[in-house]
């Protein structure tokens, strides 16, 4: 959606199917089957959402700026790493 814009950091927060099922049990206090659900839904929802209306898909790297596996790296990090990420970016002057 926010392509075009210069100083827009575009991330992909992602990771096998796996590691995010077991990191949403977790995060969200779920069972397994629930998670497992949810994240089917979201994926599917995501992906839909992207090529009805960008007709892009959501796996193509070349969408983001970064693209990390959040279930290998603590969210603590992915969160420090993408502020120093999206303040580069922001004051970028190339």
């Amino acid at each position: 959606m926010l392509r075009d814009r210069p100083h827009v950091l575009r991330v992909r927060l992602h990771g096998p199917r796996d590691r995010r099922i077991r990191q949403a049990m977790r995060l969200e206090d779920i069972d397994f089957a629930t998670a497992q659900q949810r994240q089917r839904d979201l994926d599917r929802a995501h992906s839909t959402y992207a090529k009805h209306f960008y007709n892009v898909d959501v796996n193509d790297p070349a969408l983001y700026h970064v693209v990390l596996d959040s279930t290998t790296i603590a969210l603590n990090a992915c969160v420090e790493m993408l502020v120093a990420a999206a303040i580069e970016l922001a004051t970028d002057t190339r």
